[in-house]
């Protein structure tokens, strides 16, 4: 797919059934929920960075505010800037 130069979506859960399997399994693991959060944006992070190397990249978009910006410190970011809300 990335090879043609298509666009790429990657998510952390497709919806709040998702979401309560990953806080479940990780408390199970004795992690906290900001443990578990803080996890999930770090491999997040570490496939975009991946992506990133390996294929040109012109842009990225982030979302979900404290993801996203976790995300971004994964990666190096020195800062963000934010353009807009899709939903206020």
């Amino acid at each position: 797919m990335l090879t043609h130069g298509d666009d790429f979506i990657i998510r952390s859960a497709k919806g709040e059934e998702e979401i309560q399997a990953a806080w479940q399994a990780g408390e199970r693991l004795g992690f906290s929920r900001h443990e578990i959060g803080a996890r999930i944006a770090w491999f997040l992070g570490q496939v975009v960075g991946t992506l990133m190397d390996t294929k040109r990249v012109s842009g990225l978009v982030l979302t979900g505010g404290d993801t996203a910006i976790k995300v971004a410190g994964t990666l190096g970011a020195a800062g963000l800037e934010i353009k807009d809300e899709v939903l206020p």
